[in-house]
């Protein structure tokens, strides 16, 4: 019995830990400085919902045989958008302010 219980407290701990996971896609098509098109679509956002944009840096792994380091990425937060329209299933536009230098590739997560 004692069992039984600690694989359900178990079950809703890793249930639980999941449940705060970001809503996140990437700029696939940047189509001027103040629009874009990202992997987000219909079932993850709706019209005017607001979205933050990252960069992403990734420093060079030196995998040497000679006691090989590695990194790990860090994003900076560049700036927000909004979504102006939903594309389909998959992707939405969103437009953003000029000053941002957006990318594709850029990592876009949805503002709860």
């Amino acid at each position: 019995m004692k069992l039984f219980v600690l694989v359900i407290v178990f079950i809703m701990f890793i249930i639980s830990s999941c449940s705060n996971n970001a809503i996140r896609g990437v700029v696939a098509m940047k189509i001027d400085d103040q629009i874009g098109h990202i992997s987000l679509g219909d079932s993850e956002v709706k019209k005017g919902d607001k979205v933050a944009i990252y960069k992403q840096d990734c420093p060079a792994r030196n995998n040497s045989l000679k006691g090989g380091s590695s990194s790990h990425c860090s994003k900076t937060r560049i700036g927000e958008g909004e979504i102006s329209e939903i594309l389909n299933e998959n992707y939405s536009v969103v437009n953003y302010p000029n000053e941002i230098k957006v990318e594709e590739g850029d990592i876009v997560e949805k503002i709860r």
